[in-house]
């Protein structure tokens, strides 16, 4: 199975590096077991030297490509401008801040062979603040009492097959923070198949998360109320 891992990245300079490397260790590793793949790096209009390292790296290894946009356009923007552009038989979202071993997820890489995607959810979300983890809870709830479903967690590394990807595409694409709920709500209503699988998160090497703040809460409510309108009215 040939995977892309698409890893967008705002503002990363000091985790872009180190997770780029992490990913090819993953494809190292798990090659005994029939996995290669790529790794599409897309940059958010960063203002630090994310853009720069990412390139450099680029040249080092022909496994990795670089996409930039010129001004932040949202995680889901670059979710998909990197989609755009991959070739793998399956896609997965690794973000480049360094919080996810790829191990963790494309360990399941077999999965994909029964199922459409593969969702995992944290076993250790102590790693989280008390405030983190309520607000996850929180928001959790509310999907799966909004919309019927029951997954664990929504905001991690799917592992999607790419060809799911491409249908859901045409209907929808969300730019922002609610992008993967989006995703994961329309393909269970579309009625693909899903697996959830346990995983663990790191914590942040270096820099700040852009996902708490009033940008990203306001850009959340807006697809949850469109996502919301599409299936229901």
């Amino acid at each position: 199975m040939f995977v892309s891992v698409l890893m967008p990245c705002l503002n990363e300079e000091g985790n872009i590096e180190a997770t780029i490397k992490s990913v090819l260790g993953a494809f190292d590793l798990l090659a005994s077991d029939s996995l290669s793949g790529e790794v599409i790096v897309v940059d958010d209009g960063s203002q630090d030297d994310t853009l720069k390292i990412a390139t450099a790296k680029s040249k080092e290894d022909s496994r990795i490509s670089v996409k930039s946009h010129e001004r932040n356009q949202g995680i889901g923007a670059a979710f998909w401008t990197g989609f755009d552009h991959s070739r793998g038989d399956a896609v997965c979202l690794v973000p480049g801040d360094g919080q996810i071993d790829p191990v963790e997820i494309l360990r399941y890489h077999r999965l994909i062979e029964q199922v459409d995607f593969v969702v995992p959810f944290s076993i250790n979300g102590q790693t989280r603040t008390r405030f983190r983890r309520i607000l996850s809870w929180t928001y959790r709830k509310i999907v799966n009492m909004t919309f019927g479903t029951e997954f664990h967690y929504t905001n991690g590394a799917v592992l999607y097959k790419a060809r799911m990807l491409k249908e859901l595409a045409r209907v929808r694409r969300d730019p922002g923070f609610f992008f993967q709920t989006d995703l994961l709500v329309r393909a269970v209503k579309a009625q693909y198949l899903y697996a959830e699988v346990p995983f663990r998160v790191d914590v942040r090497r270096t820099g700040r998360s852009t996902a708490l703040s009033w940008r990203s809460f306001r850009v959340v409510c807006k697809g949850y109320l469109t996502l919301f309108a599409e299936l229901n009215l």
